[in-house]
């Protein structure tokens, strides 16, 4: 949120519940590393880095 809201440029990455970008039955099962970056204007680029290949079945 501070990336979105102009209080930094660069959030450090950040191991977060797979569940909170991704709708699917057992997300909350997985973690996932988030790291957002400013873009452009009010853009923000999101990096998500999942950490089990389970995720992606």
């Amino acid at each position: 949120m501070d990336v979105l809201y102009g209080k930094t440029d660069r959030a450090r990455p950040t191991i977060i519940g797979a569940d909170a970008w991704f709708d699917r039955w057992n997300a909350d099962r997985f973690e996932l590393t988030e790291e957002c970056v400013k873009g452009f204007g009010s853009d923000v680029l999101a990096l998500l880095t999942l950490k089990d290949q389970a995720m992606l079945e």
